[in-house]
């Protein structure tokens, strides 16, 4: 939400660079007005008539080739919103040109879940704001809860997460990870030397608790 060239506070969907060597901004896509409805293009093809409509409360990764990877938020599909959105973008760096990847260009649908831990073109999460984003150890984009539609009903608090094969070309679908296909995003085991150093760093508290026990009952 904010302020485009003129006018009121509203939705934008334009796409900034800020060069840190000249320290200079330039608008790279997008419109330079508010509430502005996409231009999706053919799914999974490059344009630069393409690009995403105005929103909010949206998330983004960059892939380890440097590119943009934008899903959802609260906002305007090519025809209608705003809404819940469901449609995931991906902007090349080297092209500085929008394609849509995944989900609808529709606002408010239910996600399709499929089978835990197996990849499918026919899944997708449900329309969504606010969720949590991050890009995994293999290079995944990873996508978490938010605010929106799951496979029915109203819209409301979600706990789901998703894994998007972003570099699989040959297969660059939507998943819910099964628990045997998540060891990669566990928490790393301490290693001896860290268990150690924890070892010495209490003994030498305790040390210190003692020796300031006695000075204190000795100059009492």
């Amino acid at each position: 939400m904010g302020y485009a060239a003129s006018g009121g506070n509203g939705r934008l969907n334009d796409l900034w660079r800020f060069t840190i060597t000249s320290k200079k901004w330039a608008w790279m896509s997008g419109n330079n007005t508010i509430n502005q409805k996409g231009v999706y293009g053919e799914k999974g093809v490059l344009d630069i008539t393409n690009y995403p409509g105005a929103r909010y409360a949206s998330v983004s990764w960059m892939d380890t080739d440097g590119n943009l990877w934008l899903f959802g938020g609260s906002g305007y599909n090519e025809s209608a919103g705003p809404g819940r959105l469901n449609d995931l973008w991906r902007f090349t760096i080297t092209s500085k040109k929008w394609a849509w990847m995944s989900g609808n260009n529709t606002i408010d649908e239910y996600g399709v879940y499929g089978e835990k831990g197996v990849p499918d073109i026919t899944n997708y999460p449900g329309g969504r704001d606010s969720s949590v984003s991050w890009k995994d150890t293999d290079g995944n984009l990873r996508l978490f809860g938010g605010r929106g539609y799951a496979a029915s009903g109203d819209n409301g608090l979600l706990n789901d997460l998703w894994r998007f094969g972003c570099f699989e070309e040959s297969q660059p679908y939507w998943q819910i990870p099964s628990t045997d296909d998540d060891d990669n995003d566990q928490p790393t085991t301490p290693s001896g030397d860290f268990i150690l150093l924890l070892i010495v760093v209490g003994i030498v508290g305790v040390v210190i608790y003692l020796v300031y026990k006695i000075l204190k009952e000795n100059l009492s």
